[in-house]
């Protein structure tokens, strides 16, 4: 669900509140045949149009969705929010008062690092390097980490290798013969 989010409805829980993204919110279920049955839709009908549980579009991390509730919480309540967006209210304050795990910590302080390394060398030096780097200077870490957090920090070094110049072997407008 990489659609931007919005919460639509009345501020403080007053009105009905629906949840929309880009492509226009939850699927609407298809009107009733012309059959003689109406377009009244029953709730089992609705429920079953929708996305089951088990779907990918249901797959949606939980950080992100109490990341969204914290953003939006001073326009609407908590509780509304974590209903419509399927998630429990004791599971955000959970989430809010939860401190940094060991890796996010550690994140951080190689941030730190890398910005250091990266500044050091004038911005030349790129994940493969600064890998490099932080392993001499005694750190423990993958390549394909450093070059996560390059990517969260927005950072990225020159792209090529080193630049050597070439001696010629031929003079310039001479004939080889």
């Amino acid at each position: 669900m990489g659609d931007a989010l919005t919460l639509v409805g009345g501020q403080n829980g007053g009105g009905t509140s629906r949840l929309h993204g880009a492509s226009g919110g939850l699927p609407r279920p298809e009107p009733a045949e012309a059959s003689g049955e109406g377009s009244v839709s029953t709730p089992s009908e609705v429920a079953s149009s929708l996305p089951s549980p088990d779907s990918p579009l249901c797959s949606v991390d939980h950080d992100v969705i109490y990341r969204f509730i914290d953003a939006y919480k001073s326009e609407h309540r908590i509780a509304t929010m974590a209903r419509i967006l399927g998630v429990s209210r004791s599971g955000f304050y959970a989430w809010k008062t939860r401190p940094l795990s060991c890796r996010a910590r550690t994140d951080e302080v190689l941030k730190k690092e890398i910005r250091s390394v990266h500044a050091c060398h004038h911005g030349t030096y790129g994940a493969p390097r600064i890998h490099g780097e932080l392993q001499r200077q005694g750190w423990k870490v993958s390549r394909k980490r450093v070059a996560r957090l390059m990517r969260e920090l927005g950072i990225d070094g020159l792209p090529g290798g080193p630049r050597r110049s070439r001696k010629r072997l031929t003079r310039v407008g001479s004939r080889v013969g």
